[in-house]
């Protein structure tokens, strides 16, 4: 577990989990990020930085990877 929940409840499930799996990683975020838990997970997820996208408003983040096959993915979110 990455991250999780402080409440009596939903405190038993993790908030962020990650687990490789092949050749890879799966990750998932059962939670929607506040602006520093998004800049984490895009600065972990992706260890690429996106060039030239670093001054964005507080609300943006963006992150790049590869994909298998070996082209470019960017991931903006807004």
């Amino acid at each position: 577990m990455l991250a999780g929940y402080d409440h009596p409840h939903f405190g038993r499930w993790a908030a962020v989990t990650t687990r490789a799996h092949g050749a890879g990683r799966v990750t998932c975020v059962g939670t929607v990020p506040g602006g520093g838990l998004a800049r984490a997970l895009t600065g972990w997820l992706a260890s690429v930085p996106v060039s030239g996208w670093r001054d964005l408003p507080v609300s943006v983040t963006a992150a790049t990877g590869t994909s298998p096959d070996g082209r470019r993915v960017h991931v903006v979110h807004n």
